[in-house]
This record gives C-alpha cells, sequence and structure tokens, in this order.
C-alpha cells in the first residue's frame, strides 16, 4: 500500500509512505522477511513503535526505539525511548545519523 505522507503531521512533504503488511504475519515477521529477502545484517535494520503490540517488532531489530508518545505500558517493558512524539522523534533520531 502506497500512501501520501501528511506534512501537517511532521512528514515530508511529496513523500509517501509504503506500507509492508501481509495477513499472515505480524511485524516482526516481516522485518525478518525483509532482512533475509535483501541479505540485510541485524544490525542495520531500525524499527520505531508507540504500543506493546510492537514490542516483537522492536526486539527483532538492530536498532529500535519507543517514540515519546509511546503507550505507557509499552515504556515501562522497553529501555530505548525517543525524547520527542510520533515522527518528530523518529526524524530526530534518522537526522543524528545522517
Amino acid at each position: 500500500v502506497f500512501t501520501k505522507c501528511n506534512p501537517a503531521a511532521g512528514d515530508p512533504a511529496d513523500s509517501y509512505e509504503v506500507q509492508l503488511m501481509p495477513t499472515c504475519c505480524g511485524k516482526e515477521q516481516i522485518l525478518a522477511f525483509l532482512r533475509k529477502q535483501f541479505d540485510i545484517e541485524k544490525r542495520n535494520t531500525w524499527a520505531f513503535g508507540d504500543s506493546t503490540n510492537d514490542m516483537e517488532m522492536l526486539r527483532s531489530a538492530g536498532n529500535a526505539f519507543l517514540v515519546g508518545n509511546a503507550d505507557p505500558e509499552a515504556k515501562k517493558n522497553f529501555p530505548f525511548i525517543l525524547e520527542k512524539d510520533y515522527c518528530y522523534g523518529i526524524k530526530a533520531k534518522l537526522e543524528k545519523l545522517i
């Protein structure tokens, strides 16, 4: 699924989001599939989440963070939390890498 990003939510203008979500598996299996398909080492994968249903995906990524406004229960169970909310936190983290 391709959707246009939302600049009002902090997304870059004129950009698109790609959703890869087969109905037969969860986010962690998708990450594993992409790693295998494109021969990506675990240490080169990044995942960002906001709730407890993201925990398995976060644990299967080489680098993983909850966004600042993540569910409080998720924050209790995961040590790496961004300082900023949702897309602003993700953008700030990725800008530090680039």
